[in-house]
C-alpha cells in the first residue's frame, strides 16, 4: 500500500525545532499590506503572496516561524507579532543608513547558511514592487553570517512611507516578489524615504566590490552639505553619490555639460620626500565665517589616506581668496601618480571620510616621478643662493638608473626677494649636461667636461612656485666674491620637463654635470636669481662650480667671508638639484628603422615605442632593457639582444588575405593591449584600419584575439607591433609608456584562405558559445581525400554557427549536406542508454561531446561521450549512456563529433582546435529529464514506446515531494515501479487505493504550486482509461493541501484496477503523452461495494432436479453484486476450495442454477464480494 507522511515544522531557530507528524506543509508568509478585494502587495495566499516552506537551517536572522496565510498590516509587522508571545522572526534585515532620495544606503542582512538573497523596495509608493527600479538586490550570500549591501535610492523616489520585501532561499532558481519558494524565509518592512539634501562628493577611485579611497557613500565617502556658500574655488555642484574615477575627474566631468567645480586647489611644483612644498588654495568664504582646510596625500600609493603622516595639512585657517599652505611630505613611495583629498569646512577635525555640514571636498591625481637623484635645498640660515646673474653654475650627480632624464629640478631665490615682474616662469633658461672630468694630477677638483646635451627653455614652458618663506639666507656672487646676509627669505622650486624623445639618456653609474644659466628678458628691471645650496650633510663628490668667462675655466665653490661653514675643513659647497622622470630602464621594439628616415618608429631618435621596465609587468615570460630601439630587417633585434624576451605573442592561425586570423597574447597581469599591423606594407602603421586593437582589456594569462585581414592587403611579409601596459592610457604606435612591454613581429600575409572543414554549433564573436568560429579556436579539420564521416565532407573558410547546428548542413545552400555521418535518436532521456550509429569512411577514432547540462559548453565533467573510440569502415553502432539528472538537463543543446585516422593527443579541451585530417560534425540533440508512470504495460500506456504519460523535470509543479526521473516508464503489476526506483515520489494520497460503487470519494492532494489536476480510473477494467473514466478534469489546485472529490459509478467492476493522476501548469492533459512540466503518478485501486445487510442475508432455498441440476435462492438486495460458489466437501474449514459458478448476479435478482453431472455431493454458498469496504 502507498503511504504518505507530511510534517509541519512549527518553528525553527537556534537550537529549536518542532515537527508535527501528519500536518500539512508549513509555510512562512510576509506581512506587507494586502487585501482580499483590493490587491496591494502580494502577501495573502489568495493573491499568490510570497511564501517559503520552513525547513531546518534556511532562514534570515535568528529564526523563522510559520503562518497559515499572509499577515498583512499597515506597519508590516503582522509576522513580527504572530504568535503574540513567540519570537519576532522578522529580524534578518537592518537598514544601517537612512533611505535618502538620490543617495546610497546600506542594508545589513544576516543569513543562516549560504544562499540567494532578493530584495524589492517600492520607490514609487504605488503599492507595487513591479517597477524595474524597485528590484534593489540580487546577491549570493557565501555562508552563514552578516553581510552589508549598498542600494541606490533614486533621486525620483517618492518621499514618505513605503514597503520593502526581502527573500532568502538556498535554491538557485530566481525568485520574484510573489509566489512559492523551495525553502528559506520572506521578511517585509515598512520604511521611510527621506528627501535628499544636496551634497558635494569626491571622485578619487573607489568601488563597492573592492574598497579604495572612501569616495562612495556606501564606503562612508566624504560628503559636504551644500547651501552655505562656503567652497573651494569659485563654485561647487551637487552629486547623488561619490563620482569615483581612475583620474579623479568624476566630479570635474559631472554633469558632462556643466562647469568643473574642482577648481580650488593647485600644486605648482613637484613633490619630494622631506622637502617643503606649498599648495595653492583658492577659497570662497562668506564674511564672518571661520573655515578650515585639510589635505591628505597617499604617499605610499596603497589606496588610502590613513597611514601616519599622510594628512599633510591639518585644520589650517582659510580666508576668502588665495592662500598658500606649506607642508613637508614624508617618504614618498607611490609610483607614477597618487591621489590627494582636500576638504574645506567650518568643522574642525575632519577625517578623509564622512559627512560635513558645509564646505566642499575636492580630489586630485598628482604625478609622482621616480627620484633618480636628490640634493634638497638648505632652508636654514646657512643656506646660500649663488648668483646666476650673467653666469653659468654647474653641479655633479651620479646616474642611478639607466634611461631618459625627462625631469630636472632646481631650487632658487631672488636677491632681496625682488621677483621677476612678469612672473616666476617668465625667465628663459639654458640647461646643459656635461660629462665628468674627475679630480687628478692635472685637476684639483672635478668639473664638467664634454657637452653632451643642451636645451633652451623658453619663458612660460615650465613650472615654478614658492615653497618656503622663512629664515634669511646668504647671497653669494662668486664673480665678485661678494657675500651678503641677509640676501633673501623666500625659496622657489623650478621644474623642467622634456619629452622622452628629446631627453638625455643617461647610463647607470656614470657621473654627469648639470649646468644652468638664465635670462630675465621680459622684465624692465631684471631680477637677480641665485641657485640655492644644499645642506652640508647632503654634499656629494666635489664642489659645485661656476664658469669664469674671462679665464674660460670652471671654478669650484666654497663657503667663505663670515659664513658658519667657512671654517669647516671640507667647506665645499653643492647646489640643490633633483633628477626625476621615467622609472627604470626601457624596453624598445625592433621593427626596421633608420635615423632620420620616417618608417616604423623604433629608434629613440624617431620617438620609438618604449616602456619603462617594471618588475612583474611584461608579455610572455620576461622583458629585458635596451638603451635604444633594436631595429632589424626581420624584427628580431630585441630577440637577439640579451635574453629573447619577444615571447608574448603566439599566432594560432595563418594570415590570409580577406580571411580572419587569431593570436594569443600572454600577459603577466591584467592591463591593456594595443596592436598595429602594416596591411599595405608601406613601412608605417599610420594608415586607416592598421590599429586593429586599441586599449583592449587583457587578463593575467592567455588572451585570445581575432581580426580580419582586408581583401586588399598586400601579400607578403609585413610587420606588427604589440604594446601592453597596466595603465589605461591611450597608447600610440610611438612614444613612452609607464610600464609593460613592446614586441614587434614580422608576419606573412598569404594570398588565399585555406579551406577546412568546420563545425556549426552555436558560437559568436560577442558572446562565446561552443568553440566553432576560428576566432574562438573552433574545431577544424584539414580535408584529406577519403577521410570523413558519412558519405562526404565539404569545405568552409570559417565555422558556420547556427542556433540549430545546421550551418554546415546548409552550406553551400544548394550543395550536398555533409553532416551525415552520425545518426542520433530523436530523444535522449536522462538515465537511459541509447544506440548511436556512426558511419566512418576508413578506420579511425571518434571523440564526441554532448552538452548534457545544456549550459552552452562541453567542458563539464562527463560531457565527453566518447574518447578515442575506435571505428571500423562503415556502420558502427555505439551505446551512448545519458547521465541521470542533474548531470543531464532538459533542452536542445549541441553535440560535437570529431573523426580522425589517429587518436588525438589528450590536450584539453579536445573539442576545439585543429586536426590534420578527418571531419567534425555538430548536431542539435533533444535531451529530456522525465517522470514516468508505473501502471502495468502492456495493458496500460506506460512505456515510451506506447506513448506513456511523461512530464519534463525539474519542475515547480508536483504532488507531495518532488518527483524523481526515470529513463522510461516503470510498469509494475502493482504500480509500484516508480515507488521502488530512487525516491518514492508516488505519494499523492493513501486513500486513492480504494473506491466504493455508487459513492463519492474525497482525497487530499498536496500541490507544490498552483496547477491543474486530472485523474482517470479504469472502472470497467478493460485495460484502458476511456474518456468516460476521467473522474477529475482540470481541477485547479492551490499550493498545499486540496480536497479532490470524484464519484465511483455504480456499474464499476469490483476488484483491483488502476488509476492515473497527472498534475501540471496547464489544462487539457490526457492519460498519455508528453507534458512540459508537472508529474504523473499511477496507483492500484480496489473497487468495493457496500454489500447486503448481514442480519438478513441468507440462502432461502435449494432445489435439486434430477438428474443433474440444482437451483439456489437467497435473500437479495438491489444493486448488490453476488457470486455463487460450490465446494465438493467441507472437511476442514481452512482448506475448503470454493469454485465460482454461473454469471455474476446483480440484485434484486436472487437465483442461480447449477448443472452437476459428475458430482454426487456439492456444498453451495452465496457471497457479496469486495464487501463491506475496509475502513
Amino acid at each position: 500500500m502507498k503511504t504518505k507522511l507530511t510534517v509541519a515544522v512549527f518553528w525553527v531557530g537556534a537550537g529549536l525545532l518542532g515537527i508535527q507528524p501528519g500536518a500539512a506543509q508549513s509555510l512562512d508568509f510576509g506581512d506587507a499590506p494586502d487585501g482580499v478585494s483590493a490587491i496591494l502587495y502580494p502577501t495573502l495566499l489568495l493573491n499568490n503572496g510570497a511564501r517559503h516552506p520552513v525547513v531546518t537551517g534556511a532562514y534570515l536572522g535568528a529564526s523563522v516561524d510559520v503562518e497559515p496565510d499572509g499577515q498583512p498590516t499597515g506597519n508590516a509587522d503582522g509576522d513580527d507579532l504572530n504568535p503574540p508571545a513567540g519570537p519576532d522572526d522578522e529580524d534578518g534585515v537592518i537598514f544601517m543608513t537612512p533611505l535618502v532620495a538620490g543617495q546610497t544606503a546600506i542594508i545589513q542582512i544576516t543569513t543562516s547558511t549560504a544562499g540567494w538573497l532578493y530584495g524589492w523596495l517600492d520607490f514609487g509608493a504605488d503599492n507595487s514592487w513591479s517597477q524595474a527600479e524597485d528590484a534593489i538586490l540580487v546577491a549570493n550570500a557565501p555562508g552563514a553570517g552578516t553581510f552589508n549591501y549598498p542600494i541606490t535610492v533614486p533621486g525620483t523616489a517618492s518621499v514618505g512611507p513605503s514597503y520593502a520585501r526581502f527573500r532568502f532561499t538556498t535554491d538557485q532558481v530566481p525568485l520574484g516578489y510573489d509566489g512559492l519558494a523551495v525553502n528559506g524565509e520572506v521578511e517585509d518592512y515598512r520604511v521611510e524615504i527621506q528627501a535628499g539634501e544636496e551634497y558635494d562628493c569626491g571622485d578619487a577611485p573607489d568601488s563597492v566590490a573592492a574598497l579604495g579611497y572612501p569616495t562612495l557613500l556606501a564606503n562612508n565617502g566624504a560628503q559636504h552639505m551644500l547651501g552655505s556658500g562656503l567652497c573651494l574655488g569659485a563654485l561647487v555642484d551637487a552629486e547623488a553619490d561619490g563620482q569615483p574615477d581612475a583620474q579623479a575627474l568624476g566630479d570635474d566631468n559631472n554633469p558632462p555639460t556643466g562647469l568643473d567645480d574642482e577648481d580650488g586647489v593647485s600644486f605648482p611644483t613637484a613633490l619630494f620626500s622631506g622637502v617643503q612644498n606649498r599648495v595653492q588654495v583658492v577659497a570662497s568664504v562668506p564674511a564672518g565665517v571661520t573655515a578650515y582646510f585639510n589635505m591628505w596625500i597617499d604617499l605610499n600609493g596603497d589606496g588610502n589616506w590613513t597611514n601616519a603622516g599622510e594628512q599633510v595639512v591639518v585644520d589650517n585657517g582659510a580666508f576668502n581668496g588665495t592662500q598658500w599652505y606649506p607642508f613637508t611630505p614624508g617618504a614618498i613611495t607611490a609610483t607614477n601618480s597618487t591621489f590627494v583629498r582636500c576638504r574645506l569646512s567650518t568643522v574642525q577635525g575632519l577625517t578623509d571620510r564622512g559627512p560635513a555640514f558645509d564646505g566642499e571636498v575636492e580630489d586630485y591625481i598628482i604625478p609622482i616621478a621616480p627620484v633618480k637623484w636628490l640634493q634638497p635645498p638648505d632652508l636654514t640660515s646657512n643656506g646660500v643662493d649663488v648668483s646666476l646673474v650673467e653666469k653659468m653654475l654647474a653641479n655633479d650627480f651620479r646616474c642611478t638608473l639607466t634611461g631618459p632624464i625627462t625631469d630636472l629640478h632646481i631650487w632658487t631665490s631672488f636677491y632681496q626677494d625682488l621677483l621677476p615682474s612678469e612672473g616666476l616662469n617668465s625667465l628663459a633658461f639654458t640647461l646643459e649636461i656635461y660629462s665628468d672630468v674627475p679630480a687628478g694630477p692635472e685637476n684639483l677638483y672635478s668639473h664638467p667636461g664634454e657637452l653632451l646635451w643642451a636645451r633652451d627653455v623658453p619663458p612660460f614652458s615650465y613650472a615654478a612656485g614658492r615653497i618656503a618663506v622663512g629664515a634669511p639666507e646668504w647671497w653669494f656672487d662668486p664673480a665678485q666674491n661678494l657675500w651678503v646676509f641677509p640676501g633673501d627669505t623666500q625659496v622657489f622650486q623650478y621644474d623642467f620637463t622634456f619629452p622622452a624623445d628629446v631627453a638625455f639618456v643617461q647610463t647607470k653609474g656614470t657621473i654627469y654635470w648639470l649646468a644652468v644659466r638664465y635670462q630675465d628678458i621680459l622684465s624692465q628691471e631684471p631680477a637677480a636669481m641665485g641657485w640655492k645650496s644644499c645642506p652640508i650633510e647632503e654634499r656629494w663628490q666635489d664642489d659645485a662650480v661656476w664658469f669664469d668667462p674671462d679665464r674660460q675655466v670652471w671654478v669650484d665653490l666654497h663657503y667663505g667671508n663670515g659664513h658658519e661653514y667657512a671654517q669647516v675643513i671640507e667647506n665645499s659647497m653643492d647646489l640643490a638639484l633633483a633628477v626625476t622622470g621615467i622609472e627604470g630602464e626601457l624596453d624598445f621594439g625592433d621593427a626596421p628603422d633608420s635615423p632620420g628616415i620616417v618608417g616604423y618608429p623604433t629608434l629613440l631618435a624617431n620617438n620609438g615605442a618604449r616602456h619603462s621596465v617594471v618588475p612583474g609587468v611584461f608579455m610572455g615570460s620576461l622583458v629585458d632593457a635596451e638603451s635604444d630601439g633594436q631595429p632589424d630587417a626581420t624584427a628580431t633585434g630585441d630577440d637577439n639582444n640579451n635574453a629573447d624576451d619577444e615571447d608574448g605573442v603566439n599566432f594560432t592561425s595563418p594570415l590570409y588575405m580577406g580571411g580572419s586570423a587569431t593570436f594569443d597574447v600572454i600577459c603577466s597581469a591584467a592591463g591593456f593591449l594595443s596592436v598595429w599591423i602594416d596591411f599595405n606594407a608601406d613601412g608605417d602603421w599610420t594608415d586607416v584600419g592598421e590599429n586593429i586593437f586599441a586599449t583592449n582589456n587583457v587578463v593575467a594569462g592567455t588572451n585570445t584575439f581575432a581580426f580580419v585581414i582586408p581583401g586588399n592587403a598586400i601579400v607578403g611579409n609585413t610587420f606588427m607591433r604589440f604594446r601592453y601596459t597596466t595603465q589605461q592610457v591611450g597608447l600610440a604606435v610611438t612614444g613612452q609608456a609607464p610600464d609593460g612591454e613592446v614586441e614587434d613581429y614580422e608576419v606573412a600575409i598569404q594570398e588565399e584562405v585555406q579551406l577546412l572543414d568546420f563545425g556549426d554549433a552555436w558560437d559568436s564573436m560577442t558572446a562565446l558559445g561552443y568553440p566553432t568560429l576560428l576566432a574562438n579556436n573552433g574545431a577544424r579539420h584539414a580535408v584529406q581525400p577519403g577521410v570523413f564521416l558519412g558519405n562526404w565532407v565539404d569545405l568552409e573558410p570559417n565555422g558556420q554557427p547556427t542556433l540549430n547546428a545546421d550551418g554546415d548542413d546548409n552550406n553551400p545552400p544548394m550543395g550536398i549536406d555533409d553532416e551525415d555521418g552520425v545518426i542520433i535518436p530523436p530523444l535522449l532521456i536522462a538515465g537511459s542508454v541509447a544506440q548511436v550509429q556512426v558511419i566512418a569512411s576508413v578506420p579511425g577514432f571518434l571523440n564526441a561531446w554532448i552538452d548534457f547540462n545544456a549550459n552552452g559548453t562541453w567542458i563539464d565533467p562527463g560531457e565527453q561521450a566518447f574518447f578515442n573510440q575506435p571505428l571500423i569502415p562503415g556502420l558502427n553502432v555505439l551505446p551512448l549512456s545519458i547521465p541521470a539528472y542533474p548531470a543531464t538537463m532538459s533542452g536542445g543543446p549541441h553535440s560535437r563529433w570529431r573523426f580522425t585516422t589517429y587518436p588525438p593527443v589528450l590536450v584539453a579541451p579536445m573539442f576545439m582546435g585543429a586536426e590534420t585530417d578527418g571531419e567534425v560534425e555538430d548536431y542539435e540533440v533533444r535531451l529530456e529529464v522525465l517522470d514516468f508512470g508505473d501502471a502495468p504495460d502492456p495493458r496500460y500506456p506506460t512505456l515510451l514506446a506506447n506513448d506513456g504519460a511523461r512530464h519534463r523535470m525539474p519542475s515547480a509543479y508536483y504532488l507531495g515531494i518532488a518527483p524523481d526521473d526515470e529513463p522510461d516508464g516503470q510498469p509494475d503489476a502493482q504500480a509500484l515501479g516508480d515507488d521502488n526506483a530512487n525516491v518514492d515520489d508516488e505519494d499523492l494520497v493513501v486513500t486513492l487505493a480504494k473506491a466504493v460503487q455508487g459513492e463519492t470519494k474525497t482525497i487530499v492532494a498536496t500541490a507544490s504550486t498552483n496547477g491543474f489536476l486530472n485523474i482517470w480510473i479504469d472502472f470497467d477494467q478493460n485495460g484502458s482509461w476511456d474518456a468516460s473514466e476521467q473522474v477529475v478534469a482540470d481541477q485547479a489546485l492551490v499550493p498545499g493541501t486540496n480536497d479532490v472529490v470524484f464519484a465511483t459509478p455504480q456499474a464499476a467492476q469490483l476488484g483491483t484496477t488502476f488509476g492515473r493522476v497527472r498534475f501540471c501548469s496547464y489544462r487539457g492533459l490526457g492519460p498519455t503523452g508528453f507534458a512540459t512540466d508537472g508529474e504523473v503518478e499511477d496507483y492500484e485501486v480496489a473497487v468495493f461495494q457496500n454489500g447486503p445487510d448481514p442480519s438478513t442475508f441468507r440462502i432461502t432455498n435449494i432445489v435439486y432436479s434430477a438428474p443433474s441440476t440444482a437451483t439456489i435462492w437467497w435473500a437479495s438486495e438491489s444493486n448488490v453484486t453476488y457470486w455463487t460458489q460450490w465446494a465438493s466437501n467441507l472437511v476442514s474449514a481452512s482448506n475448503v476450495s470454493w469454485t465460482t459458478w454461473g454469471p455474476v448476479v446483480l440484485g434484486p435478482a436472487n437465483t442461480q442454477t447449477d448443472t452437476n453431472a459428475a458430482e454426487t455431493t456439492r456444498f453451495y454458498r452465496v457471497i457479496a464480494p469486495f464487501a463491506p469496504p475496509p475502513p
